[in-house]
């Protein structure tokens, strides 16, 4: 066994201490071109125009409906790159209104509150037909909204809305797994 004099002085070592590690990675070129590549989504859930709703946009002194400030109270949360309802309501000017069927200008409620694209696929979509389903179709398209889980022609397949949002591909689809009875009978005429 080795004797030591505790007389003697010993150098002590240095110890180098290993780098903090940081919690956000520090940018380089390739995550910066990543990035760059950023959008925002706001996805608002189902929207329905009830008929109590309805008759309470109806102005009886202008005989018009004006729905735009319905939403509006949520429009500031609703700003994003893309913001996407599921529109539970049909607009066919040639049916009664009731709880599916409403007027046009429901329309600009959407718009209104930020949203850019429209969800149709809800079980009583077809309630009014392939009529019905098409100019619900038009008219939120011709409001600029992107329109998804509906068609208008049985033999054209639903696909995909394509968007390109802050330099990232989206595609958007959606789909139900059931009609109601009314919609089933109108689709097979």
């Amino acid at each position: 066994i080795p004797i030591q004099d505790s007389t003697e002085k010993t150098a002590v070592p240095t110890v180098h201490a290993t780098p903090v590690p940081t919690l956000a990675p520090q940018p380089t070129a390739e995550t910066q071109k990543e990035s760059e590549s950023v959008f925002t989504l706001c996805a608002g859930g189902s929207v329905m125009v009830e008929t109590a709703v309805r008759k309470s946009a109806y102005y009886s002194d202008a005989k018009d409906y004006d729905f735009t400030d319905i939403l509006s109270l949520l429009a500031p949360s609703m700003q994003a790159d893309l913001t996407m309802v599921t529109f539970e309501n049909l607009i066919a000017s040639d049916a009664k209104y009731s709880e599916t069927v409403t007027p046009e200008q429901t329309v600009p409620m959407l718009t209104t509150a930020g949203v850019t694209a429209v969800a149709l696929g809800f079980p009583s979509v077809y309630d009014q037909g392939i009529t019905g389903v098409q100019s619900t179709i038009n008219a939120l398209r011709g409001k600029g909204l992107a329109v998804i889980g509906a068609t208008a022609q049985a033999e054209q397949p639903a696909n995909p809305v394509m968007l390109t949002l802050g330099g990232v591909k989206v595609a958007l689809l959606h789909y139900i797994d059931a009609l109601d009875s009314a919609g089933k009978k109108k689709i097979k005429k």
